[in-house]
C-alpha cells in the first residue's frame, strides 16, 4: 500500500532540548472503530513515518524491499522484471550472478523463482526457503533478533548494556548483588543517606562500625548517633538492639529498621529502600518493573512478558494493524488485522502492508500484481472493483482509508495517543488503550493517561476522592491512596483513609499487629515497636526484642533456670532444674533428632523412685519408644514379659527389661511389635509393625502391660481397627503370646506372632490375617531374628 502522508504540516525542533511541535491541521472528531469503518480499514498507525528498513533496502509501496534482488522493484521501486527474468544485483538478467543464488518461490515481492543472497536474505537464510522468524533478520547465513537502536542481542533478548545489571557493558557480565549498571559498569548501588563502605552501604549517621566516617567504630557501651559516639541516641534517631548490643537508628530512612526497629523491608523483586518510616523501591531486580508505583507489592510486573509494560514500564505493545504480544521484552506480532499482511517481517511497523489494495502484496505477501492489472479486494484484476477507486496506482475506499479520506491523496492527521481512522469519508482517530481525550480538544489528541491520572482515573472525570491521612493516587484505572507514616487503613473502609495509629498496642507498626500481653507485663508499642517486660520464669536469651521473652526457662533444655544453661544428653528441664527424662518419648518431644540408644530415665521426676538406664527406639513410627524386650533368637521367643535378661542396650545379643519397668513409676498409652526385616512370599518387606493403643487414652502402668482388654489396632500395611478389644487370646505370659491380638466381633481376625516353627529359620512365623494369607503359612511369611538389621522388638510409650 502507499504509505500515508499528512496534510498538517510539523516542525520538530531543539530535539535534546525540548520539542516545539507547531500544525497546521483542520479539526478531526474523535470517532470508536465501529463496523461502519469496513474491513478496509482496520487499524492505523499513529505518527507514520513509514517502515524501519535495513540500509540495504528501499521503502517501495510501504514495504522494505531489496533492489538488488527483488523481480517487482529490481534497481528501483516499480522497476519490474520481464517473464523469464530474475533481479540480479539490482538488473534484469536471465541468471543469477555468481555471489547469488536462484531460489524457487517468493522473493521480497514476485512469486516464482528469484536470487537471493544466503549470507543476508530473511527469506533465504543459509538455504533456500529458509526464512527468518519474526523479529529477526539475516546475518553471517544465520537468523538472528534485530534489535533496536542502542541495544544489543544476548541469549536472544534485546538489552541495554548500559544498564542491563544481568549484562552490564557486555553479554552476560552481570552486576553483583547490592550493585547496579551505570554507563555499562556495575557499581555499589547506595540510596539516599547512604554512603558506599567497602563493599556495602551504611548510614554514617548511625553505623557503630562506620561512625562519621568509613571504619570509624564506636567502642562497647556507645552507640553512633548524627556521626558521633554516643551513650544516647539524639532526636529523630532511636534506640534499637540486636545481639545483645544498642545501636541507633533512622526510622525514617533505614531499609533495615523501616518505620519501627527491626522492621526490615523486602519487597518482592526488589532492593528495598525506606522513605519517610515506609519501605519504598530502590530498583528493581533484571527484568522487573515497578509499573503501578504502589511500593507494597514491590516491582510486580514482568518487562519481558507484559504486553502493558513491555521492556518498560508504560510501554505498551500496539503494533500498527495488529494483534501483539510481549517476549523477551519485544513487542512482536502473534496476528494481523483483517486486511492486512506483516510482509517486511519487521515488528516496528507491525502489518504494513494492505493485501487488499497493494499491487506488490495482493492477497499475499509476494504476489504482484502483472503490470496493467490493479489489486482490488486482494485479487489482481483490470480495473478497481466498487466501491473502490484507483488512487496512486493502486484500489482504496475511500470512505474508510486513512490515507486517501474522501479523495485521493487526502491523508488523515495522527494524534497523540491516538490512531488515525477514516469514517464515511471523514477523518477521525480513535485513543489508544488506556487513554482519552477528556477535553475534548482534538489538537492535543488524546491527552490524558486514564491508568494514572488522579482527575481522570479509569474514565474521564472520574476524580479520585481525598482521604483523611493519605494521599491520593491512581494505579491501573483504579483509585487508591498512600496512608502518612505513622497511619494506616487498618479496618479496609477506603472512605474513612488512614484512620489507624500504627503506634498503637492493637496496630504495632502494622495493622493487626498486636502486642503480646505477657504474665506480669504491660504491653506497649514505641515507635511502631512492641516492647515489655520479662516475667519470672522467663527470658530474652536470643537478645531479639522483636520476639519477646521467648524462652520457659522453667522447661527448655538448652537454658534451663536461665540463658544458655545447658542440661546433659538425655536429661530434661522441669522447674528450671535439670531432671532424668521421664521417658523414651520424653527425651524425643525435647530433641527430634534423638536417634535409638540406651538413655537415663526417672518415671516419676522428682519422686522418690531413682532413674535408670533403659533401651530407646527412636526412629519407627514416630519413635520414643522404650524397649520391653529386644528379641535376636529362637529361644527369647518365651521370655517371661515381666522378667530381665541380658544387658540393656545390647541389641546383638538381645535383652528384656520387663521386671524394671513394671516395678516402676512409668505408664504408656500406646504398644508396639516392630519386625526389623520381615519376609512374605519370598519378597523383603524390611521393617513393618503393628501398634495397639488404650482406647480410653488412658495412661496404664507396664504393670498391665499384657492386660487383655480395651485396645485399638493399626499397621504399617496401612490396616486400623479401633474396636479390636480383646487380644492375648494365645496367653500373655510371654512375648510370642503377648503378639496374638484378637477381634472376635468385627472379623478382623488374628495378628502377631504364631507358637512353634513352622518352617522359618528362627521358628517365628507371622500371622497377619489382612495379608490375604492367614496364620500357620509356615516359611511363607517370617520375621528373622538372628542376622545383621534383624530381631523382633516389644515396647511401649
Amino acid at each position: 500500500m502507499n504509505k500515508r502522508t499528512t496534510h498538517c504540516t510539523y516542525r520538530l525542533a531543539a530535539w535534546l532540548v525540548g520539542a516545539l511541535l507547531t500544525a497546521g491541521c483542520s479539526s478531526d472528531p474523535v470517532v470508536s472503530a465501529g463496523a461502519d469503518a469496513g474491513a478496509d480499514a482496520g487499524t492505523v498507525d499513529a505518527l507514520d513515518a513509514g517502515p524501519s528498513c535495513s540500509p540495504s533496502q528501499l521503502v517501495c509501496n510501504g514495504a522494505c524491499v531489496n533492489a538488488q534482488t527483488d523481480n517487482a522493484h529490481c534497481g528501483a521501486c516499480g522497476r519490474a522484471c520481464a517473464p523469464g527474468q530474475v533481479c540480479s544485483l539490482g538488473a534484469c538478467a536471465t541468471t543469477c550472478a555468481p555471489s547469488l543464488t536462484a531460489c524457487a518461490g517468493s522473493g521480497d515481492s514476485g512469486a516464482g523463482v528469484s536470487c537471493a543472497d544466503l549470507a543476508n536474505d530473511r527469506l533465504h537464510c543459509g538455504a533456500c526457503g529458509a526464512a527468518c522468524p519474526a523479529g529477526n533478520i539475516c546475518v553471517n547465513r544465520s537468523c538472528q533478533v534485530s534489535c533496536p537502536a542502542g541495544q544489543t542481542q544476548c541469549g536472544g533478548a534485546c538489552v541495554d548494556l548500559r544498564s542491563s545489571n544481568a549484562h552490564c557493558g557486555a553479554c552476560g557480565t552481570a552486576c553483583a548483588p547490592g550493585t547496579t549498571c551505570a554507563a555499562g559498569v556495575c557499581a555499589v548501588s547506595c540510596g539516599a543517606g547512604l554512603t558506599q563502605c567497602g563493599t556495602a552501604c551504611v548510614n554514617l549517621q548511625t553505623d557503630n562500625a562506620h561512625c562519621g566516617a568509613c571504619g570509624a567504630a564506636c567502642p562497647a557501651g556507645s552507640a553512633c548517633s548524627r556521626g558521633a559516639c554516643s551513650a544516647t541516641c539524639a532526636s529523630p534517631l532511636v534506640e534499637c538492639t540486636a545481639g545483645g548490643r544498642s545501636f541507633c537508628a533512622n526510622t525514617s530512612i533505614d531499609p533495615a529498621h523501616c518505620g519501627a526497629c527491626g522492621n526490615a523491608c523486602s519487597l518482592p523483586g526488589a532492593v528495598s529502600g525506606c522513605s519517610a518510616g515506609g519501605c519504598t523501591v530502590a530498583r528493581c531486580e533484571a527484568g522487573l518493573g515497578d509499573c503501578d508505583g504502589a511500593a507494597g507489592n514491590g516491582c510486580e510486573t514482568s518487562l519481558g512478558t507484559s504486553s502493558a509494560h513491555c521492556g518498560a514500564c508504560g510501554r505498551a505493545c500496539s503494533l500498527p494493524n495488529a494483534t501483539s504480544a510481549c517476549a523477551a521484552g519485544a513487542c512482536g506480532v502473534t496476528a494481523c488485522a483483517a486486511g492486512f499482511l506483516d510482509c517486511d517481517m519487521s515488528a516496528a511497523n507491525g502489518c504494513e502492508v494492505r493485501g487488499l489494495s497493494d499491487n506488490a502484496h495482493c492477497g499475499a505477501c509476494g504476489r504482484a500484481c502483472a503490470s496493467g492489472q490493479v489489486c482490488s479486494a486482494g485479487a489482481c484484476v483490470a480495473t478497481c472493483a466498487a466501491p473502490l477507486s484507483l488512487c496512486g496506482g493502486g484500489c482504496v475506499n475511500t470512505s474508510n482509508d486513512p490515507s486517501n479520506c474522501g479523495s485521493c491523496g487526502a491523508s488523515c492527521s495522527a494524534r497523540a495517543n491516538a490512531t488515525a481512522v477514516c469514517a464515511a469519508g471523514s477523518c477521525a482517530f480513535v485513543c489508544a488503550v488506556g487513554f482519552a481525550d477528556c477535553d475534548r480538544n482534538p489538537a492535543n489528541g488524546c491527552e490524558v493517561n486514564l491508568t494514572s491520572a488522579v482527575t481522570h482515573c479509569g474514565a474521564c472525570g472520574l476524580s479520585c476522592p481525598v482521604r483523611p491521612g493519605a494521599a491520593s493516587v491512581c494505579a491501573s484505572g483504579t483509585c487508591g491512596f498512600l496512608c502518612a507514616s505513622g497511619t494506616a487503613d487498618c479496618d479496609g473502609n477506603a472512605s474513612n483513609g488512614c484512620e489507624a495509629s500504627t503506634n498503637s498496642v492493637s496496630n504495632c507498626g502494622a495493622c493487626g499487629v498486636v502486642c503480646p500481653a505477657r504474665p506480669g507485663a504491660t504491653a506497649a508499642c514505641t515507635a511502631g515497636a512492641c516492647r515489655s517486660s520479662c516475667i519470672a520464669g522467663f527470658a530474652d536469651c536470643d537478645g531479639n526484642p522483636t520476639n519477646g521473652c521467648e524462652v520457659d526457662t522453667r522447661t527448655s533444655s538448652t537454658n534451663c533456670g536461665g540463658c544458655g544453661t545447658v542440661c546433659p544428653s538425655g536429661r530434661v528441664c522441669a522447674g528450671g532444674t535439670c531432671l532424668s527424662a521421664t521417658s523414651c518419648r520424653a527425651i524425643k518431644d525435647q530433641n527430634p533428632s534423638a536417634t535409638s540408644g540406651v538413655y537415663l530415665i526417672d518415671p516419676d521426676g522428682a519422686g522418690s523412685g531413682a532413674a535408670f538406664n533403659v533401651y530407646c527406639e527412636m526412629s519407627t513410627a514416630g519413635g520414643g519408644w522404650t524397649v520391653m524386650a529386644y528379641l535376636r533368637s529362637n529361644a527369647q521367643w518365651d521370655t517371661a514379659v515381666f522378667s530381665n535378661t541380658g544387658t540393656v542396650g545390647n541389641t546383638a545379643a538381645g535383652f528384656a527389661q520387663g521386671a524394671t519397668l513394671s516395678a516402676s513409676a512409668a505408664t504408656f498409652t500406646e504398644r508396639i511389635i516392630i519386625y526389623r526385616r520381615l519376609i512374605e512370599l519370598g519378597t523383603d518387606l524390611g521393617t513393618q509393625w503393628m501398634i495397639t493403643y488404650r482406647q480410653n487414652g488412658f495412661a496404664t502402668p507396664y504393670s498391665g502391660y499384657n492386660v487383655g482388654s480395651g485396645w485399638g489396632y493399626r499397621d504399617s500395611f496401612g490396616y486400623a481397627d479401633a474396636t479390636v478389644s480383646s487380644t492375648c487370646t494365645h496367653g500373655c505370659g510371654s512375648f510370642r503370646g503377648l503378639g496374638m491380638f484378637h477381634d472376635s466381633e468385627s472379623g478382623f481376625g488374628y495378628a502377631g506372632t504364631q507358637g512353634g516353627n513352622y518352617g522359618c529359620v528362627d521358628g517365628n512365623n507371622i500371622c497377619w490375617v489382612p495379608r490375604s494369607l492367614g496364620c500357620n503359612v509356615g516359611s511363607q511369611r517370617c520375621s528373622l531374628l538372628s542376622g545383621t538389621n534383624e530381631g523382633v522388638i516389644y515396647a511401649a510409650r
